[in-house]
């Protein structure tokens, strides 16, 4: 990057542009600047995860990453930077299995062992794109100390967040793609 912004957005999306622009409207808005990682980077070290986030680290700083599914590579490095004390927005609807995915779950998300697919929801707060405004997520069961942030109608949990003192997750189980653009913007600013 030409210039350390405060926000980093890690686009592991598939045709996820239009979100990832809408994200950063939203944050420029709020007078945030940010850097932005597309699917095309080569990370696959996970030490080069690590050397990349410790700049978003302290206070103002916060990684927002957006993912189909999060490779265990990448559960380590989310892993690493939360415990390093980090703030994190994670959206995806599934989590490969690892030997370590039971512990990011519980542990750095704040859910249970379980990610089930919910099939589409309707949402007071959010609408889909389609005419009948359900929007396709993963329903998760939160941890204790952990707060529900976004439920359906029928008191599914699509969203999380965990304050564990040293750090903060938001885990959202949406596919933020197949939301309405004032609805993505709508639960990015919560």
């Amino acid at each position: 990057f030409t210039e350390w912004n405060p926000v980093l957005i890690v686009n592991k999306l598939i045709r996820g542009s239009s979100t990832v622009k809408d994200v950063q409207m939203l944050l420029e808005r709020h007078g945030l600047k940010v850097n932005t990682l597309d699917r095309n980077a080569d990370l696959s070290d996970p030490d080069l995860y690590e050397v990349l986030m410790q700049h978003y680290l302290g206070k103002g700083r916060f990684v927002i990453w957006l993912s189909s599914m999060m490779s265990a590579v990448e559960q380590q490095a989310v892993s690493r930077y939360a415990l390093k004390g980090g703030r994190i927005l994670l959206a995806t609807q599934s989590i490969a299995h690892s030997p370590s995915v039971f512990d990011f779950k519980e542990k750095i998300l704040g859910i249970g062992q379980y990610i089930r697919w919910a099939g589409s929801g309707e949402f007071e707060t959010a609408r889909g794109e389609g005419d009948d405004g359900k929007i396709p997520f993963a329903s998760v069961v939160p941890e204790t100390g952990t707060e529900p942030v976004l439920v359906d109608i029928e008191g599914r949990v699509a969203a999380v967040r965990l304050d564990a003192g040293e750090f903060r997750t938001v885990f959202v189980g949406l596919d933020l793609r197949r939301t309405s653009a004032e609805s993505r913007q709508r639960l990015l600013g919560e």
